[in-house]
């Protein structure tokens, strides 16, 4: 049975079981990586069983026109998840029936994700499956040719084990074994109604997390798929060529460049201190951008977490976290890439030119956004054909600058090729910029992923901002392992500068006062900020830092917004002199 015909001219034929080999293969290697192997290769071993069928090997040898008209005609995804949801699905172990579950899934959808159930509450999975054409002649040439069932059970009680310890490692998140630990220790005092409630919660997380585990288990398979399609059409061996990039040397070549570039940088600006070309306060600034990297560089040991890096505009925050990185994935070797998500894409273009300078290497660095995408989404497997599309955009690059919506595409949209980059995502480190500006509607979903990313995928994960977000203050909190260790008097000193940008450099030029503004007015102002930052401050954490700084701007915007020496410019003064009074140090 014949699974593809090359498109080079030669008409060379893949048989489905040399293809189903091959598939197997890449998952096998795809999903080593967090722990799930056996569950890839049970999802390749079956996924175009459909194929065995003199249907599709006519529809193949068919001319072009008539395969354009006949293209999605010919059903082949459900074949293999109804041969698995028959053998294992009737099983009182609701291990093996979550199992089964995510395999047929996984199978049925790789060529286009549906809803499990209908707003009717009608299981969509098994009416596909109740409904697969040439099911037996496709399980007879399957067997013939390359489906050992012996296999496939071996394949099967491994996979189990994988599922079992992932479901272990669900129930050890913090946010769940907190609600466990409670349940257990207040079983006896806790009403019917709290028990409950307690139960859904917990209930809630696991399914959530085990979704994103279906994800994941689609987005190897696809990606598997898809580049088996793409080695034969390219006449590559998929069994016996290397790997796609030797990223351990390039992250040590990376790391050489870096601190030959920084080198520089700072070279550059100490021949300016002695000839006066710089302020004192710009030399201070100077100082604290290399001590916050430098301690970012010490932070790189700890393992892979969520963590938080809190530094206002103008800290230096790309470079500081890019040299995380780049000691991150030298102190640990299996890191694959290093992912920079920024919110918009002009920054990501500035983002990917800073990336480019500092480790010297175009080759290295994906820059992906909506400006540089093709439209490689079709909804038939025909798509494989075009080896553009196909091989444009698949995050194999050691380095990827990204936008946030694409990232967030990566984690929840339908489109297929979205949902294959979300495994690149596996024992990456991922730097999200300015993860305060998301949507609140998304928060609990992106929380959700974030959790499950870290612990099951070992994604080291990086909420790089200049405002502190709230993401483990709600319903469903990320956890965040801690900040960078950056001493406290450095954040001070950044948003120190954070005052002199929103109050004095910022204008309103929609606002009739602070676009018109007198000269008194001006140098009454300025003096009052530079008071605010000549002063040191009494501070517990980095989070006490921000959460007062964002006072102190937000009273003087008022103060640029009222008529000068009003009296509602004078209560906004007092409100102000009273929150500095709570802080300041006095000499």
């Amino acid at each position: 049975m014949i699974a593809h015909i090359s498109e080079d001219g030669l008409k060379r034929e893949e048989s489905v079981a040399e293809h189903t080999s091959k598939t197997v293969h890449l998952c096998n290697k795809k999903g080593k990586r967090c722990g799930i192997s056996n569950i890839m290769m049970l999802c390749a071993m079956l996924h175009d069983m459909g194929k065995n069928k003199q249907k599709f090997s006519d529809y193949l040898y068919c001319d072009e026109q008539v395969k354009k008209k006949m293209r999605g005609t010919i059903a082949h995804a459900s074949t293999g998840a109804k041969y698995i949801y028959d053998k294992k699905h009737d099983n009182k172990d609701l291990n093996i029936q979550l199992l089964t579950e995510l395999v047929s899934y996984a199978i049925a959808a790789h060529h286009g994700i549906f809803d499990i159930v209908d707003e009717e509450k009608e299981d969509i999975l098994k009416q596909k499956l109740s409904k697969v054409e040439d099911y037996e002649e496709a399980c007879v040439n399957a067997k013939r040719d390359y489906l050992d069932d012996q296999r496939l059970d071996e394949l099967f009680s491994g996979a189990l084990d994988e599922i079992k310890e992932i479901r272990n490692e669900i129930k050890n998140m913090p946010n769940i074994k907190t609600e466990i630990d409670y349940l257990i220790n207040h079983l006896s005092s806790l009403q019917i109604d709290e028990r409950e409630k307690i139960i859904k919660e917990i209930n809630a997380y696991e399914l959530y997390n085990l979704s994103c585990l279906q994800r994941m288990i689609l987005s190897i398979l696809i990606d598997a798929d898809w580049e088996a399609t793409s080695d034969f059409m390219t006449n590559v061996d998929t069994l016996t060529k290397g790997n796609e990039i030797n990223t351990e040397d390039i992250f040590k070549k990376a790391r050489q460049n870096f601190d030959f570039y920084m080198k520089k940088k700072r070279s550059a600006v100490k021949k300016l201190i002695p000839a006066g070309k710089i302020t004192e306060k710009e030399k201070e600034i100077f100082e604290a951008r290399n001590e916050l990297q430098q301690q970012c560089i010490e932070f790189a040991k700890n393992p892979a977490g969520i963590y938080c890096l809190p530094i206002p505009t103008g800290g230096g925050k790309t470079l500081s976290s890019l040299a995380y990185a780049l000691e991150y994935s030298i102190e640990h070797p299996e890191t694959e890439r290093i992912i920079y998500i920024s919110p918009y894409i002009s920054i990501t273009e500035q983002n990917a030119d800073v990336f480019r300078q500092a480790i010297g290497n175009d080759e290295w660095i994906l820059e992906h956004h909506s400006s540089v995408v093709r439209n490689e989404e079709q909804m038939y497997e025909d798509y494989k054909t075009n080896s553009a599309a196909r091989l444009d955009i698949d995050w194999s690059q050691p380095f990827i600058c990204t936008t946030f919506v694409q990232f967030m595409n990566t984690l929840f949209s339908d489109k297929k090729q979205s949902i294959r980059l979300m495994n690149r995502l596996i024992n990456a480190v991922v730097i999200i910029d300015e993860v305060q500006s998301m949507p609140l509607r998304c928060v609990n979903t992106f929380n959700g992923m974030m959790n499950f990313l870290n612990k099951i995928c070992n994604t080291n994960i990086i909420l790089c901002t200049a405002t502190q977000p709230t993401l483990g203050q709600i319903e469903y909190p990320i956890d965040i392992l801690g900040d960078d260790g950056v001493p406290v008097n450095y954040h001070e000193e950044f948003w120190k500068a954070e005052v002199i940008d929103f109050v004095v450099l910022q204008q309103d030029a929609f606002d009739k006062i602070d676009a018109v503004c007198p000269m008194e007015r001006q140098q009454y102002i300025l003096n009052l900020v530079m008071d605010i930052c000549k002063h040191d401050y009494d501070f517990k954490d980095f989070n006490d830092v921000s959460t007062y700084f964002k006072r102190v701007i937000n009273l003087c915007k008022q103060m640029n917004y009222a008529e000068f020496k009003s009296e509602a410019f004078n209560q906004y003064q007092q409100q102000l002199n009273d929150l500095l009074a709570e802080k300041q140090i006095k000499a």
